[in-house]
């Protein structure tokens, strides 16, 4: 086996509302070296593009492999997308290398016929990627054919299929979670800039929200990471780097409590100056486990509420109740956690009485911020993807990969935002769009000043 290497490229260029630890790479990075490769790490945001012909001539890499995390901003109002950029980048791969270009990622796996016909890399990684990555690094060093690597595609492959019906990855049963290989310049610059790092504890989601695409992915089987693993990673940053907050990135953290407590008594166990936050279900976890994981270093909850009416909670699938999310706030406040909500106004069956019902409950919240947002993104493979088809608002050749969202029938952004004032115009806890630019001057500004985390806590002082 002839030894390769790997420049693995992090496309990801935005910053709204904190630029994001591309944590792929590391992830990759360690695969890579474990298999017997060498990988170098390069990022859009930490060292900008106009230095990428520059890496390419110092790393003379065998394979090049871009991540595509994101294919738009999800913004209704001032949509904007991300294939052009992928696009440069790959064109100045094309002219400074004839090493064979791989896409993958999140944004890439939810539309990867799309993308493979646009951008014309030479393979394509549906899905989780380390599994299919290192097969197809060891069938190039070895000079075997990459045909039958499941989750890999070529041109070849894409022959024949359609929108919404394609290239669903296979799930590998052994899906673990490798150790991470971090780039020092990296860490350091999205610990100042971003104020938290990435972590992943667990891969997968078996619950089934309409919209969502983490079981597109991941898949629906958790896999995880050992507690003392991921404790080890959290120390390993803390030592070498001074990292102190983390943000666990699992689509859903509370979906094992036994594994989770395990992870939080991992953290208490090692007494380690480390704060973190996640996001969570409002359901199905007591009092205890909320004080558990405060005592490991736990201090944001982000909730993926969606709705506090019943209607639209199981419009949107999420198999919880209001009252659910009513208790699981309460007990945040009460055990002394930051709270906040995440709500989706527009969704199917979604009327000005629902949208007035959730905003009337949420003010019986103790103190949170909530994070509205207008219009559901459609995505393949999805249950609304499935309702816009039914009702005739996007046909077979609609791939979507263009942004499209779905309104229920009379309700629009503008509409939609009518009416979410009526009610707070004077509750500064709803994070609306037209405050956005407060928000960033204030991260901004706390930023320079050295402090870490999400930092909407700040909406509440």
């Amino acid at each position: 086996m002839s030894k390769l290497t790997v420049l693995i490229i992090s496309s990801n260029s935005e910053t709204f509302p904190m630029p994001v630890y591309p944590l792929a790479l590391p992830r990759l990075a360690g695969m890579i070296e474990r298999a017997g490769h060498a990988a170098r790490q390069y990022d859009v945001l930490v060292h900008g593009a106009e230095s990428l012909p520059r890496v390419l001539q110092e790393t003379r890499p065998d394979v090049v492999a871009l991540s595509v995390r994101n294919v738009d901003n999800i913004d209704v109002e001032a949509p904007r997308t991300y294939i052009d950029d992928n696009r440069e980048l790959i064109t100045m791969v094309r002219k400074h290398s004839k090493a064979p270009i791989v896409l993958g990622g999140s944004g890439f796996s939810l539309f990867p016929r799309q993308i493979m016909h646009l951008l014309e890399p030479d393979f394509g990684v549906v899905g989780p990627g380390e599994d299919a990555f290192r097969a197809l690094l060891d069938a190039l060093s070895n000079g075997r054919t990459v045909e039958e690597i499941p989750n890999l595609i070529t041109g070849d492959t894409l022959q024949g299929t359609r929108p919404g019906h394609e290239l669903s990855p296979v799930f590998a049963s052994d899906g673990t979670i490798g150790e991470g290989k971090h780039d020092p310049e990296m860490v350091r610059h999205y610990w100042r800039e971003g104020g938290m790092i990435g972590l992943q504890t667990k891969r997968g989601c078996p619950r089934r929200c309409s919209y969502c695409t983490y079981p597109l992915i991941d898949g629906r089987t958790l896999h995880y990471a050992e507690p003392q693993a991921s404790a080890d990673e959290m120390e390993r940053l803390f030592r070498d780097y001074g990292v102190r907050y983390f943000f666990v990135v699992d689509s859903v953290f509370n979906l094992n409590a036994e594994h989770e407590l395990a992870f939080a008594e991992e953290l208490c166990r090692r007494g380690l100056p480390l704060n973190w936050g996640a996001f969570f279900a409002p359901t199905g976890a007591d009092g205890a486990y909320w004080h558990t994981l405060k005592r490991s270093g736990l201090t944001h909850v982000e909730l993926g509420t969606d709705s506090l009416s019943d209607t639209m909670l199981a419009s949107y699938q999420k198999g919880f109740t209001v009252d659910e999310a009513m208790r699981t706030t309460a007990t945040c406040a009460d055990v002394g956690l930051f709270c906040a909500h995440y709500i989706i106004f527009g969704g199917p069956g979604e009327t000005p009485d629902t949208i007035r019902e959730t905003v009337a409950n949420a003010e019986r919240l103790p103190r949170c911020v909530l994070f509205p947002f207008a219009g559901v993104r459609v995505y393949p493979r999805t249950s609304v993807y499935a309702d816009a088809m039914r009702q005739g608002r996007i046909t077979e050749e609609d791939d979507c990969l263009a942004p499209t969202f779905y309104f229920a029938e009379g309700l629009d952004a503008r509409r939609a935002w009518e009416i979410l004032n009526e009610g707070t115009c004077h509750n500064h806890e709803w994070v609306m769009p037209s405050r956005y630019p407060t928000l960033e001057r204030m991260m901004r500004h706390l930023r320079r000043q050295g402090t870490k985390g999400p930092l909407w806590e700040f909406l509440l002082r």
